[in-house]
């Protein structure tokens, strides 16, 4: 769904999160890799394929890390799905939130979003014209509105309890990375 490396330049370590959907619980999961300088990342979780196996969260009182077992690249694609409305999306954050308060990225899909701009603020709306802050220094809000054309789109992301950060945009079938 979802992938971002980073290098610390003092120690040379690069990491890499990748945020994964899972079709059949309808669960995010968040696959952390690291290595060393030059060494490799796992290549096999680029976004946009659509692989099979068993993902294995890790214990916790709100569990988002996982493996990822047995996987399997598989030809097509599939839709996701996600909160059809900010409020249930916010009353799941809370949820969240009531398990695990140190919880500081919340994952999510967000469905029928249209992106907004109100001088000075950039935001997603829902159907219901409730609206939430995307993140200041998402540079790409633009393309975001153009991928959309104005018209409801699905956005993964995450929230920190302030502001949305997207990731990933859904326009019909079109998966677009931001």
């Amino acid at each position: 769904m979802a992938s971002q490396t980073t290098e610390d330049e003092k120690s040379g370590l690069r990491s890499q999160v990748n945020w994964l959907y899972a079709k059949n619980s309808q669960r995010i999961a968040q696959i952390l890799n690291f290595a060393y300088r030059l060494q490799p990342l796992d290549a096999s979780l680029a976004p946009g394929l659509t692989l099979r196996g068993e993902l294995v969260y890790f214990p916790g009182a709100y569990p988002l890390r996982a493996i990822f077992r047995d996987k399997q690249a598989v030809p097509g694609s599939f839709g996701v799905t996600g909160f059809i409305t900010l409020n249930a999306f916010l009353a799941e954050y809370a949820c969240a939130l009531g398990r695990n308060p140190w919880l500081r990225q919340f994952p999510a899909v967000l469905q029928n979003v249209r992106p907004l701009y109100l001088e000075p603020q950039w935001l997603l709306r829902d159907e219901q014209n409730q609206a939430i802050p995307l993140e200041p220094r998402f540079a790409r809000n633009w393309e975001l509105l153009a991928v959309s054309g104005g018209h409801p789109v699905s956005v993964f992301g995450l929230w920190d309890g302030f502001y949305f950060s997207p990731w990933t945009v859904w326009a019909g079938e079109r998966c677009t990375l931001l």
